[in-house]
């Protein structure tokens, strides 16, 4: 009889000691599943983060391009002001073909925003009139058909 009382004790503590297993095994791959949708989500956040930052300053430099602060080209990168200055602007001719551009009053423009740290691009395009040299006359215009 104490053969087979210890031969159960056995089985029951090897079945015990396998459930516990299975649990930590589980629990460690829910643990994992976890903490890649976590981190997912906060890959999608730094992502979303990024374009919108990026989107704001593509439209300050248009903003800049249509008030005749900066100029309609950029053949090189240029750094953004404190505190950007972990990003850059560059402003590109969109069309390659000159002929459309002769053509019409409108030219495309290109504006690529990259950030230096983390190697992120965000490209903006514009349409803008080609003879929008400066912005004097372009006011005036505006305020005179008010």
């Amino acid at each position: 009889m104490n053969l087979r009382s210890s031969r159960r004790n056995e089985a029951q503590s090897a079945a015990v000691l396998l459930e516990c297993i299975l649990g930590l095994a589980l629990f460690a791959v829910t643990a994992a599943i976890v903490t890649t949708g976590i981190n997912s989500s906060v890959n999608s956040v730094d992502r979303l983060r990024n374009s919108t930052h990026a989107g704001n300053l593509a439209a300050t430099v248009i903003s800049e391009i249509k008030l005749g602060t900066l100029p309609a080209l950029m053949a090189e990168p240029e750094p953004f002001a404190e505190p950007f200055t972990n990003w850059t602007y560059q402003v590109q001719s969109a069309s390659d073909d000159s002929s459309f551009e002769s053509f019409t009053t409108m030219r495309t423009i290109e504006v690529i925003i990259r950030n230096t740290n983390n190697a992120f691009e965000f490209r903006f395009g514009e349409i803008l009139p080609a003879n929008s040299s400066s912005a004097t006359d372009d006011s005036t215009e505006l305020a005179d058909d008010l």
